[in-house]
């Protein structure tokens, strides 16, 4: 299991060093696990899925995303109760 942890985690060092904008990879019948598990790896490296991910409205601008998260955040976000 270790030499598959570092094997994801050498390509996802390379994937995300190769460019800022790197692109998301899937990985399939990776070592280690159960066949028909996939690994993605690099989905938050771009602005846009980014925004995707966090239901808000497809941007490049980094203060774009900011804005509609803050937005978003002091109009519709809400406390959870404690758990007990």
């Amino acid at each position: 299991m270790t030499s598959a942890r570092m094997k994801r985690g050498g390509m996802k060092i390379f994937a995300h060093s190769a460019a800022r904008k790197a692109p998301a990879t899937l990985f399939d019948n990776f070592p280690g696990y159960a066949p028909g598990m996939r690994i993605v790896s690099g989905i938050h490296n771009s602005t846009r899925r980014l925004a995707y991910t966090l239901g808000l409205p497809s941007t490049d601008s980094q203060m774009e995303l900011v804005k509609s998260y803050r937005a978003r955040t002091n109009s519709e976000f809400k406390f959870m109760p404690p758990a007990r």
